[in-house]
């Protein structure tokens, strides 16, 4: 199953991961605004990976 729509960060891909599919399409960022927006939206999956993980004390 393939995200798509409106996809431009991390945040977004990762919703649309919890939702149920199995990889997202970032087609239209990518587009307008190049390939660092890979990067970019690797990088805000991973910091909201983190945000959000349970804290062991």
């Amino acid at each position: 199953v393939f995200g798509s729509g409106g996809i431009t960060n991390g945040k977004e891909a990762l919703k649309v991961l919890e939702a149920g599919a199995d990889m997202v399409q970032v087609y239209t960022a990518l587009v307008y605004s190049g390939a660092g927006t890979l990067t970019k939206i690797k990088h805000d999956m991973r910091r909201e990976i983190v945000r959000n993980a349970p804290r062991s004390d």
